[in-house]
């Protein structure tokens, strides 16, 4: 075979026979990869929204100071940040899959691993939900700092001050959106088969 066979070869677009034997190693995996592509889809997509939501937030609600209307383009938001967090996590217990594997090797269940990595994004929402709250309050007592006795008078204090209801939902719902954002990250982790990553060790 010569160079210019070798060539032609390589710069082969499409090889049936190839993709055809590939599909049969992805047959027992089709769930997943087909979980996998819509996913794929679905980031991509609302990545793509990201900038007409602000758009919307900004000319319909935060101009007309519609509460109801912000609320709903935050929960929007908060879908989007839950996609993206999702795939975080699956490529993150897929990385940690050899340690997963020992440990299923040593005797832990499969409902011991799912809980192991629930606990681990249910405190992960908890902590990023306790440092939006910090953030939140720092700067408001920096506006507060910054306008000075402005804000020492009636409306004004109020709007910069935090209900603590409002503090309670926002734990709340970040300890929420972590539990549902790991769910199905720690469900794939927890049916790795232990022998898969052994045999790489």
């Amino acid at each position: 075979m010569t160079g210019h066979d070798d060539d032609i070869i390589v710069g082969k677009a499409y090889d049936a026979a190839l993709m055809r034997r590939l599909m049969g190693y992805l047959r027992p995996y089709w769930l997943s990869v087909l979980i996998a592509l819509a996913a794929i889809v679905s980031a991509s997509v609302l990545q793509l929204a990201h900038p007409y939501l602000m758009k919307l937030a900004i000319d319909r609600y935060i101009a007309t100071s519609d509460l109801a209307g912000m609320n709903r383009i935050a929960l929007l938001f908060l879908g989007v940040c839950l996609v993206n967090v999702v795939g975080l996590l699956l490529a993150k217990f897929l990385n940690a899959a050899p340690h997963t594997g020992l440990r299923r090797a040593l005797g832990a269940s499969r409902r011991d691993i799912v809980r192991q990595h629930m606990t681990e994004v249910v405190l992960l929402g908890l902590a990023g939900g306790m440092v939006g709250l910090l953030l939140a309050v720092a700067g408001l007592a920096g506006i507060r700092a910054l306008y000075g006795s402005d804000f020492n008078r009636g409306a004004y204090e109020r709007l910069t001050e935090i209900d603590p209801v409002v503090m309670l939902v926002t734990l709340g719902l970040s300890l929420l959106a972590g539990a549902v954002a790991g769910l199905y990250p720690s469900w794939r982790i927890g049916r790795t088969a232990p022998a898969v990553y052994l045999k790489t060790q």
